[in-house]
C-alpha cells in the first residue's frame, strides 16, 4: 500500500481525504502548501515519485526511509539583500519544508534518487516475494 498522505492510516487514501488535507488558508507562497506536490506512478515492480523542487540543490534535500515512512525534506535559505528597495512583490518561499509517504512494500535498500534540473525523482521498489508454485506436503 502506498498512501499520499502524511498521516498513516489504516485504509488507502480517498481523493476526498486528500483534498481537505491540504491548508487552502495559507497565503500563496507560504511554506508547502503549494511547493511539494507530487507525481506517483505505480509500475508491476515500482513507484516512482516526481517532485518539482526548484532553486535548490541536492545536498540541501534529505530522503529517510524509517517506520514505513519515505520523507522528503529539506530547506531553503532566505537570500539575504542588504537593500529590498525597488520589490514590489516577492512571492518565492523559503524555510524548510517537509512530505511523507505510508508505504509499507516497498523494498528499502532499493530506493534511488536523482535530481536534475530541479525535479527529483525518487524510484523505490515493490518488496518481491519468491511463493514456490510447488509444495510438497507431508502426511502426519
Amino acid at each position: 500500500m502506498f498512501e499520499l498522505s502524511s498521516k498513516r492510516k489504516s485504509h488507502p487514501v480517498s481523493l476526498w481525504e486528500d483534498f481537505f488535507d491540504r491548508d487552502f488558508f495559507a497565503p500563496t507562497g507560504a511554506g508547502q502548501s503549494n511547493f511539494l506536490n507530487a507525481d506517483v506512478k505505480e509500475t508491476d515492480d515500482t513507484y516512482v515519485i516526481t517532485m518539482d523542487i526548484p532553486g535548490m540543490d541536492k545536498d540541501s534535500i534529505h530522503i529517510d526511509y524509517d517506520n514505513n515512512q519515505l520523507t522528503i525534506a529539506g530547506e531553503r535559505q532566505e537570500e539575504h539583500r542588504e537593500n529590498k528597495k525597488g520589490y514590489i512583490r516577492q512571492e518565492r518561499s523559503f524555510g524548510s519544508f517537509s512530505r511523507s509517504f505510508y508505504c509499507d512494500n516497498i523494498d528499502p535498500n532499493g530506493i534511488k534518487a536523482a535530481f536534475k534540473h530541479g525535479v527529483l525523482t525518487i524510484t523505490a521498489p515493490k518488496v518481491t516475494e519468491d511463493v514456490p508454485n510447488k509444495y510438497h506436503i507431508t502426511i502426519e
